[in-house]
């Protein structure tokens, strides 16, 4: 899901959230699945060049059952050329 202009003035930019459920392969993980949500604001900086953090959650990483929670947060320049 997907928004843009929700900021007055700068309408290019954009925020976006989803989730994901990926099946694992059960000879490498513990769990059958994994569940992602995500949530990034783009913000245009100029023509073509886009500064965009991003949040992610994952309440059950796969890799073993007694990992708690995890988060990640992420940068990303973006460059169109």
């Amino acid at each position: 899901m997907t928004a843009f202009g929700l900021i007055h003035h700068r309408l290019d930019d954009s925020f976006g959230m989803g989730v994901s459920l990926s099946w694992l392969n059960q000879n490498t993980y513990v769990n059958p699945t994994e569940l992602m949500y995500q949530a990034y604001y783009q913000a245009k900086i100029m023509t073509g060049i886009y500064l965009e953090p991003v949040l992610s959650y994952i309440p059950e990483p796969g890799a073993s059952a007694n990992l708690p929670a995890a988060w990640a947060g992420t940068l990303r320049l973006i460059v169109l050329f």
